[in-house]
Protein backbone atom coordinates (compact mmCIF):
# COMPACT_ATOMS: atom_id res chain seq x y z
CA UNK A 1 0.00 0.00 0.00
CA UNK A 2 1.38 3.82 -0.84
CA UNK A 3 1.86 6.39 1.34
CA UNK A 4 -1.01 8.40 -0.46
CA UNK A 5 -3.74 5.31 -0.08
CA UNK A 6 -2.46 4.92 3.21
CA UNK A 7 -3.01 8.68 4.31
CA UNK A 8 -6.58 9.24 1.95
CA UNK A 9 -7.52 5.70 4.04
CA UNK A 10 -6.99 7.53 6.89
CA UNK A 11 -8.48 10.78 6.55
CA UNK A 12 -11.75 8.55 5.34
CA UNK A 13 -11.66 6.62 8.10
CA UNK A 14 -11.46 9.72 10.58
CA UNK A 15 -14.35 11.27 8.33
CA UNK A 16 -16.57 8.56 8.94
CA UNK A 17 -15.87 8.34 12.82
CA UNK A 18 -16.86 12.00 13.25
CA UNK A 19 -20.42 11.82 11.07
CA UNK A 20 -21.36 9.03 12.76
CA UNK A 21 -20.47 10.41 16.37
CA UNK A 22 -22.78 13.08 15.53
CA UNK A 23 -25.11 11.33 13.65
CA UNK A 24 -25.32 8.88 16.99
CA UNK A 25 -25.31 11.75 19.30
CA UNK A 26 -28.65 13.16 17.48
CA UNK A 27 -30.02 9.50 17.43
CA UNK A 28 -29.78 9.06 20.99
CA UNK A 29 -30.24 12.58 22.57
CA UNK A 30 -33.86 12.60 23.18
CA UNK A 31 -33.70 10.00 25.60
CA UNK A 32 -30.55 10.62 26.90
CA UNK A 33 -31.83 13.99 27.59
CA UNK A 34 -35.35 13.04 28.89
CA UNK A 35 -33.01 10.75 31.75
CA UNK A 36 -31.32 13.62 33.03
CA UNK A 37 -34.35 15.88 33.20
CA UNK A 38 -35.72 13.02 35.09
CA UNK A 39 -32.75 12.94 37.37
CA UNK A 40 -33.41 16.90 38.54
CA UNK A 41 -34.98 16.96 41.84
CA UNK A 42 -37.84 19.84 42.59
CA UNK A 43 -36.92 21.68 45.02
CA UNK A 44 -32.56 21.98 44.13
CA UNK A 45 -30.99 24.81 45.14
CA UNK A 46 -29.57 27.03 41.74
CA UNK A 47 -26.14 25.83 43.47
CA UNK A 48 -26.77 22.04 42.98
CA UNK A 49 -28.42 22.85 39.47
CA UNK A 50 -24.97 23.90 38.66
CA UNK A 51 -23.34 21.35 40.39
CA UNK A 52 -25.60 18.61 38.41
CA UNK A 53 -25.40 20.41 34.91
CA UNK A 54 -21.67 20.29 35.32
CA UNK A 55 -21.56 16.33 35.88
CA UNK A 56 -23.82 15.90 32.91
CA UNK A 57 -22.42 17.85 30.03
CA UNK A 58 -25.16 20.40 30.17
CA UNK A 59 -25.31 24.17 30.09
CA UNK A 60 -25.31 26.00 33.52
CA UNK A 61 -28.23 28.21 34.39
CA UNK A 62 -27.10 31.97 34.52
CA UNK A 63 -28.49 34.65 36.23
CA UNK A 64 -31.85 35.22 38.24
CA UNK A 65 -34.27 34.62 35.46
CA UNK A 66 -37.68 32.24 36.26
CA UNK A 67 -37.21 30.20 33.98
CA UNK A 68 -33.64 28.47 33.13
CA UNK A 69 -32.78 25.96 29.98
CA UNK A 70 -30.20 24.11 30.49
CA UNK A 71 -29.01 22.03 26.95
CA UNK A 72 -27.02 19.86 25.68
CA UNK A 73 -23.66 21.60 23.76
CA UNK A 74 -23.07 17.50 22.01
CA UNK A 75 -26.69 18.63 20.12
CA UNK A 76 -25.86 22.45 19.96
CA UNK A 77 -28.66 23.36 22.56
CA UNK A 78 -31.33 21.77 20.27
CA UNK A 79 -32.30 19.22 22.66
CA UNK A 80 -32.72 19.81 27.09
CA UNK A 81 -34.34 20.64 30.02
CA UNK A 82 -36.71 24.08 30.76
CA UNK A 83 -37.02 24.24 34.64
CA UNK A 84 -38.96 26.79 35.89
CA UNK A 85 -37.67 28.45 39.55
CA UNK A 86 -39.24 30.01 42.57
CA UNK A 87 -37.20 31.72 45.14
CA UNK A 88 -34.23 30.26 43.78
CA UNK A 89 -35.81 26.74 43.99
CA UNK A 90 -36.73 24.24 41.17
CA UNK A 91 -40.59 24.32 40.82
CA UNK A 92 -40.91 22.10 37.63
CA UNK A 93 -38.50 20.11 35.15
CA UNK A 94 -39.61 19.46 31.86
CA UNK A 95 -37.97 18.09 28.49
CA UNK A 96 -37.17 20.74 26.30
CA UNK A 97 -36.63 20.67 22.42
CA UNK A 98 -35.91 23.40 20.62
CA UNK A 99 -36.42 21.86 16.85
Amino acid sequence: MTLPKIVSTAIGSAALAAVGYVVYGYATAETRVRTECAEIQVGSDLLSLRAFARSHGLSEPRGDADVVYLVESRTFGRYGCKITLKAGAVQTVQYDFAG
